[in-house]
């Protein structure tokens, strides 16, 4: 199921409008509580989750970004708009950097006066977390193979680098919790997302999986 963004108050329009028109920027006193608001209903949301990687962000333990979908500098009229907000850590946020992943949108970067915001899916060449459901473009298996099941799923999964390295040792450790098999599956897994290994890596780990499972 697609999130259901945070609905600006008239009263949050007017600050914004007040305190940043032409400056497109959230470091103002005044829009505190604003961004505190917003962060605090994303994160109820997303349970406090990477929208891209679904690993738990904590203070502890990872660092949190406020992410444009449409990068910020290329639609400056979307700094503020909730639809375009969604919490990321900062390691997927990096990954993406300055991507464009908007699709036929370059009339919006023509004039920032044009402000409607495209809430269609075939406008994004990834998930959008307002209008589609990630579970029908990206499949998780064993909490920490992120599988493409269809175009968008694959591209988001090459925008924000979901088969980085330190993610899948961090997310598998977590998944494996102690386990001794845990070094020598990592140590056997070679993660190439462009070149189909990733399909063998899924069914030795799955092999491996059953063992533990089954054969205490």
């Amino acid at each position: 199921m697609a999130l259901e963004y945070y609905p600006l108050s008239t009263v949050d329009n007017n600050l914004l409008t007040i305190n940043n028109e032409h400056i497109y920027t959230w470091r103002h006193d005044a829009l505190e509580p604003i961004l505190m608001s917003l962060r605090s209903d994303l994160e109820g949301k997303q349970r406090k989750k990477c929208f891209f990687c679904k690993t738990h962000m904590s203070k502890d333990n990872m660092i949190e970004d406020m992410e444009h979908i449409l990068y910020k500098n290329a639609y400056l009229q979307f700094t503020y708009e909730p639809k375009n907000l969604i919490l990321a850590c900062r390691a997927c946020n990096f990954a993406k950097g300055t991507k464009d992943i908007g699709i036929n949108l370059n009339y919006l970067k023509d004039s920032i006066y044009v402000t409607d915001y495209p809430l269609t899916s075939h406008s994004y060449s990834i998930i959008h977390p307002y209008i589609d459901n990630y579970d029908n473009h990206i499949h998780v298996e064993l909490n920490f193979i992120f599988v493409g099941l269809d175009e968008k799923g694959d591209e988001t999964i090459k925008a924000y680098k979901l088969y980085r390295e330190k993610l899948i040792i961090e997310k598998a450790e977590h998944f494996f919790s102690n386990q001794n098999e845990l070094q020598s599956s990592l140590n056997s897994l070679r993660f190439d997302y462009n070149s189909g290994d990733i399909l063998d890596s899924i069914t030795t780990l799955e092999s491996e999986i059953d063992l533990l499972i089954f054969d205490d």
